[in-house]
């Protein structure tokens, strides 16, 4: 068991808490589409939010990933990746 000393202070306390695994990577937009093939990675930078950097760089990657998306494909990768029927799936129920 951690001591408090140990503990991460500020927001990093707050992820640490609910035992959250944080990510990150440096990549170009072209690899960010090229990686996009997984779903996994594919549900991540749908779910990317930009905490600091270039906005215009983040908005044309989000504008490039949607014009790559095909929804139905991913919908059905995503039920096989979870064991759920894809027919359970609606824009607004999707779970990671």
């Amino acid at each position: 068991m951690m001591s408090c000393s140990n503990r991460p202070a500020g927001s990093d306390r707050y992820i640490w808490t609910l035992a959250l695994e944080v990510g990150h990577s440096i990549r170009t937009i072209d690899e960010c589409i090229a990686r996009s093939a997984d779903v996994t990675v594919q549900t991540n930078l749908l779910e990317a939010r930009l905490i600091t950097g270039n906005p215009a760089l983040f908005s044309e990657m989000q504008k490039k990933l949607t014009l790559h998306l095909d929804q139905r494909a991913f919908f059905h990768r995503q039920a096989a990746r979870t064991g759920t029927a894809p027919h359970a799936f609606s824009g607004h129920r999707l779970q990671p």
